[in-house]
């Protein structure tokens, strides 16, 4: 399903109290203890230093594992190689992403 598609299926939460009721009971961890990260090491003329990435969902300004849990690998069109494996988000994970997005909305990021 895309993302297209999830956001014609997606119903918004009405108010301010549906979206904290929602963060507040959701099973998803907002933090994790160990959250798996991406490095790669350049090796150019230019360049030569590696660069590190959080590979969780950034879900309410903080990055944390999907609530199934689940990856998916990300590879390497050309070769076929594996880079890496990120989270995989799921309808709950959108449900709370969309629910802290309206809280932002709400409190601090829309017009008041």
């Amino acid at each position: 399903m895309g993302a297209s598609e999830l956001y014609k299926r997606h119903q918004p939460l009405g108010d301010r109290a549906a979206a904290a009721e929602l963060l507040r009971t959701s099973p998803i961890p907002t933090t994790s203890l160990i959250m798996p990260t991406f490095t790669y090491q350049f090796d150019t003329k230019a360049y030569k230093k590696s660069v590190s990435f959080e590979t969780g969902l950034f879900i309410n300004g903080k990055f944390q594992d999907g609530s199934d849990k689940t990856t998916i690998d990300v590879t390497n069109p050309s070769t076929g190689k594996l880079i890496t494996a990120i989270s995989e988000g799921t309808r709950a994970d959108v449900d709370l992403a969309v629910a802290a997005a309206q809280k932002a909305y709400e409190t601090s990021w829309g017009l008041k």
